[in-house]
């Protein structure tokens, strides 16, 4: 299945390469410019899907983000979960590190 299939893409003035060079050798300019013209569209639209990650595709799982190492932390890094533990555990690291440091801190003060 295509793209414009999978999206509800309409391809209704797309010409195949076979129709574009016919319609060039019987001087049927107007055809072949809608032709470009829907293609240009149909990238647009889909450029304007994967910026938006709205893109359907026949791609599995492991074929969009791959099972390297690599793309599964930047799986984890994205999920906002991951980042409030990030920063809960640094504000607690910080905390028990540095404790004993502000107790000497305010005892010492005159």
């Amino acid at each position: 299945m295509s793209l414009t299939e999978l999206n509800n893409v309409s391809d209704v003035d797309a010409l195949t390469g076979e129709q574009e060079a016919d319609a060039f050798v019987s001087g049927d300019y107007l055809k072949m410019h809608r032709s470009t013209l829907r293609k240009l569209d149909m990238f647009a639209n889909f450029f304007e899907r994967t910026h938006e990650k709205r893109l359907k595709t026949n791609a599995t799982w492991a074929d969009k983000f791959g099972v390297r190492p690599i793309a599964m932390l930047e799986i984890v890094k994205g999920h906002p979960l991951f980042t409030a533990f990030t920063v809960i555990a640094l504000g607690l690291g910080a905390v028990a590190k540095y404790s004993e440091f502000f107790k000497q801190l305010l005892n010492a003060a005159p």
